[in-house]
């Protein structure tokens, strides 16, 4: 009695099982008595008419003992052609795979309790099977049925092939979760109508199995619906859908795990209903005559001509111009019933405020609002300063939708945007995802939020002050959903230019205010105060390079300078912060102006160059 071939294998171990028994005859256990192919015990014991049995898990080896015709069905379909041997009771397969390492039983229960064995799974060292050239106890011999090689697959391929045996089936709710990232549609036809469950066995409440409807299946087991959920799945192409997708395909047009178009929806939902009786979408009223909308209210503003008193308001600025300080200031100037910037009276209905302060602790903004005269009891209502903020978290949506419901604030502040979700702020779907699922329903309220937002960096700075909504970082949607928008900008002076850049449905107002920001260390107040109104900066940012250019020429007319040097002189005459100066020597240089030397190091370019050409420009501008 010899060994097949396909189990000499140095990887694989046997152990000595008794003549026509599947009984071992030493501790099984015990890793000596573990056997290679070629061990001297082995042999011996086989040449005295003994039985062998394989351990599974040695060198990857899975063995699956069917017991009825319908599992060997489904391997022979699912899985490449491997060893087989025939058994008393059914067939043994044998594969190779390294990624598994456990028994499995393989059982369907049915409603009342009734449970099928279909055979096992023996991947886990500690589960033998008999195998050639062993005699079963009722003296039938184990015969190899193939001359093949053992097979190598990969667990997924395992895991698909016996999916249908396993109990339960599918995860229904995982099934649901993926069909959802993949179909956006809530189109839904009863699985019941379309598909007769009597057909079908039965595992479960709701839960259903047999042969897919349309391709069939060779162990009539491929195939599982659940009519609770609404959703099936099929084994063979690890796909599944609800109704709409089964009706596509039992009508032929579409292909089991194909995924369905705008189009073939729109054509299924008409045959459910012409040929099954199911109106999928009633009418919901969508279309109706103009004038049925009646007149609108007229709009109103929080603060007059720059933000509505609802909808969104973006406050836009750089990183450090005082959006914070901004927000704060709407905060100190609404509960304690004073004008904005000391200046500009607002509507509030002395209503309170919520403010979602992701930039800022606890700390800072009460020694801010403190220096700004403190606030009243129950006029803001903040954030827990331990916790992340979500608006993609429907728990987070839920408590600020049930707070503002209860208070009835006229403002919320968002400080900053960026900071409360996750996703990429480039991306319209997620953009608009957040504005309809978490700022929608607040927008319905009456009253306005506030979201403030950076401003994209550019080395340009005349495009720093240019009336254009998409100098805004992100994707256009956050400023095309806006109902105003307001770009801030630091001064030299560290005052604050303040612009409207959008406002919906009302004039834009053309003056660009200023407010300068006033310290008093000896009392510890705090104000933002209204400076007035101020013309664009933008026609005295275009000679800034022609002033840098009058100061290079008058220190350094022709010898070698640093920027830092440079810097120091351009401070003291409030001509430009640093980063205006390094665009505005960027500019000389391409002008031909200055040479770049190397290192922050430049000179004058005296053939292109004149001192007369900018003491003139000089004594005009005295002009």
């Amino acid at each position: 009695m010899e060994l097949p071939r396909q189990f000499k294998n140095h990887d694989f171990r046997f152990l000595l099982v008794k003549g026509k028994s599947k009984q071992p005859i030493e501790e099984w256990k015990k890793k000596e008595n573990h056997l290679l192919h070629n061990d001297g015990r082995l042999l011996r014991h086989l040449e005295n008419n003994g039985n062998i049995g394989i351990l599974g898990g040695y060198g990857g080896l899975v063995v699956i003992d069917c017991d009825r015709i319908e599992l060997e069905d489904a391997l022979k379909e699912s899985l490449p052609e491997t060893f087989m041997e025939k058994s008393a009771k059914g067939t043994h397969f044998f594969y190779i795979c390294k990624d598994i390492d456990y028994y499995q039983s393989l059982d369907i229960q049915e409603v009342g309790g009734i449970v099928t064995h279909f055979g096992e799974v023996r991947a886990d060292r500690e589960h033998q099977t008999v195998v050639a050239p062993s005699i079963h106890p009722t003296d039938v011999p184990y015969i190899p049925i193939n001359d093949v090689d053992i097979v190598h697959i990969s667990f997924d391929m395992l895991v698909q092939a016996i999916r249908p045996f396993l109990h339960p089936q599918v995860n229904w709710d995982e099934e649901h979760t993926t069909l959802q990232q993949k179909e956006r549609r809530t189109v839904l036809i009863p699985l019941e109508q379309i598909i007769p469950t009597t057909t079908y066995r039965q595992i479960s409440n709701g839960e259903f199995q047999g042969p897919h409807p349309t391709h069939g299946s060779t162990t009539g087991l491929n195939f599982c619906f659940n009519i609770e959920k609404q959703l099936w799945h099929c084994f063979r192409h690890n796909c599944g859908g609800t109704g709409i997708h089964l009706l596509a395909m039992l009508e032929g047009r579409l292909q089991c795990g194909a995924q369905m178009d705008a189009i073939l929806l729109l054509e299924m939902i008409r045959i459910a209903k012409d040929k099954y009786g199911i109106n999928l979408i009633p009418s919901r009223g969508l279309f109706r005559p103009f004038e049925d909308y009646g007149i609108p209210e007229p709009v109103t503003f929080l603060w007059d001509k720059y933000i509505p008193s609802r909808g969104i308001c973006v406050i836009a600025g750089y990183t450090g111009v005082g959006k914070s300080l901004v927000s704060e200031e709407f905060i100190s100037a609404i509960c304690n019933g004073r004008s904005l910037f000391h200046n500009f009276p607002l509507n509030t209905d002395n209503r309170p405020v919520i403010l979602i302060d992701m930039e800022n602790d606890h700390a800072t903004l009460y020694e801010r609002l403190n220096k700004m005269g403190g606030l009243p009891p129950r006029k803001l209502y903040t954030y827990n300063f331990d916790e992340n903020f979500d608006m993609e978290d429907p728990s987070c949506i839920q408590e600020l939708m049930d707070l503002v419901n209860e208070i009835d604030p006229c403002l919320v502040i968002f400080d900053t945007l960026r900071r409360t979700y996750s996703g990429d702020e480039n991306d319209s779907k997620v953009i608009n995802n957040v504005f309809k699922t978490a700022l929608g329903p607040i927008s319905k309220h009456r009253c306005v939020m506030v979201l403030a937002h950076y401003r994209k960096k550019s080395n340009n700075p005349k495009a720093e002050q240019v009336d254009d909504l998409s100098n805004i970082r992100g994707t256009g949607d956050i400023t095309g959903i806006a109902s105003s928008v307001i770009a801030l900008f630091q001064n030299y002076d560290k005052s604050i230019t303040i612009r409207s850049d959008k406002v919906r449905c009302a004039p834009k107002p053309d003056d660009t205010i200023t407010v300068k920001i006033v310290t008093d260390e000896e009392n510890k107040t705090l104000k933002v105060l209204y400076a007035g109104t101020s013309e664009n900066l933008l026609p005295e940012r275009d000679n800034v390079e022609k002033k840098v250019m009058e100061i290079i020429i008058h220190n350094f007319p022709r010898e070698v300078f640093t920027k830092k040097n440079l810097a120091i002189l351009v401070e003291n005459q409030k001509i430009c912060k640093p980063r205006r100066l390094t665009s505005a020597l960027k500019e000389l240089v391409r002008m031909q102006h200055l040479f770049d030397i190397s290192h922050g190091k430049y000179q004058v370019n005296e053939v292109q160059v004149k001192v007369d050409d900018f003491t003139e420009v000089a004594e005009d501008d005295d002009d």
